[in-house]
C-alpha cells in the first residue's frame, strides 16, 4: 500500500488530504465512492529512481549532529532552512508542520520527497523515544545506497568514454579522412581494391546509416516502452531468467529489500509492516508481486522462509539464511547477512562485466576503424605499384 496527497472538491469546498492505496487510480476510486471528486494527487512515497539520496545523506547526517547537540527538531529543522537550497520550500513546509502540531514523520509524509521506509523509520524512532538512534543507522543506510550508487556509475564511466572516443573517431575517419582520400584517388587513373571501394561506400553513406540508426533505435525505444507498460510483468520474468543478466537484476532487488528489511526490523517495526515497506523500495513489477504474495503468506500465519520458498523465484541463500534468522529469533541479522553478501556478489559481478567489455569494446571498434586505414592504405600501395 502507498501513501497518497490529494487536492478535492468535497460538498462544494476544496480539500486536501493523505489516503492510501495500491495505486493512484485505486486511491481515486475510493474517494469518488464517498462522493470526492479528486482534482490532483500525488504519491507521497516516492519511487526509488525519484529520490535525491544526495540531499537525503546530507539531510539526515546534518539533522542527527543538531539533535544530538540538543537542539529541538523545529529548531534544527529552521537551521536547514537556512542553509538549504534545492529542497528550502519543502523544508519550509516541514517546519509549518511541525509548528501547526504534527509529528515529524507525518510533516515528512506531507512534502512527499522522503521514501516511505525513511518516514517510517522516523516514526518508529518518536513513538520509541529514540529518535537520535534512528537517524544515525539512516545515515548508515543511505550512505550504504550511495556508495553502491556510486560503484555502478563510476564501473560504468570508463566503457561509457571508451565506447564514445571510439564512435567519434570512426565518424572523423568516415566523414572527414576518406573523403579526401578519395578525391585524391579518384583523380588517379588506377584500380582501386575492393576493400577500398567498401570504405568508399561506407563513406557515401555514412550520414545517411548515422540517421536511419537514431530513427531505428528511437522507434526500438518507442516499441519497448509500449511493450513494457502492456506486458511488462512477462518480460521482466524473461530477464530474470536469462543466464548472466537475471542474476545480476535479481541480486540488485534483493540488495534493496534486504537492506531496507534490515533497518526497518532494526527500529522493532513487525514483519508484516516491514515487508510492506520494503516491497515499495523494489523496482521490478515482477519481483514486487512476488513478495506482496510472501506478504500474504505471512499475515496467514507462515514463516517467512516458507513463504518465499513457495514463491520459486528467489536463490536458495536466501531462504536458508532467512531460515537461520527465524530460528535464532535475529532475523534482522540474517537480512544484515543478506545484503552485505549480496553487495559483494553483485561488486563482483560488475567488475567481471566491467572486464570482459572493456577488451571487446577496444577489439570492435578497432576492428572497424582498422578496416577504413587498411582500405586506404590498400590504395595508396595500389599507386605506388602503379607509378
Amino acid at each position: 500500500m502507498m501513501e497518497y496527497k490529494y487536492k478535492a472538491f468535497y460538498n462544494g469546498q476544496l480539500i486536501e488530504g493523505v489516503a492510501e492505496g495500491e495505486s493512484k487510480w485505486d486511491v481515486v476510486s475510493q474517494l469518488k465512492n464517498q462522493g470526492i471528486m479528486v482534482l490532483h494527487i500525488d504519491e507521497l512515497a516516492p519511487r526509488d529512481a525519484s529520490i535525491d539520496y544526495k540531499f537525503l545523506e546530507k539531510f539526515t547526517r546534518q539533522l542527527y549532529q543538531l539533535l544530538k547537540s540538543g537542539l529541538t527538531t523545529d529548531r534544527a529543522i529552521l537551521f536547514l532552512c537556512k542553509s538549504e537550497k534545492k529542497y528550502g520550500r519543502e523544508l519550509n513546509e516541514i517546519l509549518n508542520s511541525l509548528r501547526a502540531g504534527d509529528a515529524f514523520s507525518t510533516a515528512l509524509k506531507k512534502v512527499g520527497i522522503f521514501p516511505r521506509s525513511y518516514t517510517e523509520m522516523v516514526k518508529s524512532g518518536e513513538e520509541s523515544g529514540n529518535l537520535e538512534d534512528i537517524l544515525e543507522l539512516l545515515l548508515y543506510a543511505i550512505q550504504e545506497r550511495n556508495e553502491l550508487r556510486k560503484h555502478i556509475i563510476n564501473a560504468l564511466i570508463y566503457p561509457s568514454f571508451l565506447f564514445i572516443v571510439s564512435i567519434l573517431s570512426f565518424m572523423l575517419i568516415s566523414l572527414y579522412v576518406i573523403p579526401k582520400f578519395k578525391v585524391v584517388l579518384q583523380s588517379a587513373d588506377i584500380k582501386l581494391p575492393f576493400l577500398t571501394k567498401i570504405a568508399f561506400a561506407i563513406s557515401d553513406i555514412f550520414s545517411y546509416i548515422v540517421i536511419s540508426s537514431l530513427i531505428f533505435f528511437l522507434l526500438i525505444l518507442i516499441s519497448v516502452r509500449i511493450l513494457i507498460k502492456k506486458y511488462r510483468q512477462p518480460l521482466e520474468i524473461f530477464l530474470l531468467k536469462m543466464p548472466f543478466v537475471g542474476n545480476v537484476i535479481l541480486k540488485l532487488e534483493l540488495i534493496k529489500f534486504s537492506q531496507s528489511m534490515y533497518f526497518l526490523l532494526k527500529s522493532n517495526l513487525p514483519l508484516n509492516i516491514a515487508i510492506d515497506i520494503a516491497t515499495g523500495t523494489v523496482n521490478m513489477l515482477a519481483v514486487r508481486n512476488k513478495l506482496v504474495e510472501v506478504k500474504a503468506e505471512v499475515l496467514k500465519g507462515s514463516s517467512l522462509n516458507q513463504a518465499i520458498i513457495k514463491q520459486e523465484l528467489f536463490p536458495d541463500i536466501f531462504t536458508e539464511i532467512i531460515s537461520i534468522g527465524e530460528q535464532t529469533g535475529e532475523l534482522h541479522r540474517a537480512f544484515h547477512t543478506l545484503y552485505t553478501q549480496f553487495s559483494n556478489d553483485f561488486k563482483d559481478m560488475t567488475k567481471k562485466f566491467i572486464s570482459l567489455l572493456e577488451p571487446a569494446i577496444i577489439i570492435v571498434m578497432g576492428l572497424l576503424i582498422g578496416f577504413l586505414v587498411f582500405s586506404m592504405m590498400l590504395a595508396v600501395f595500389s599507386i605506388s605499384s602503379g607509378i
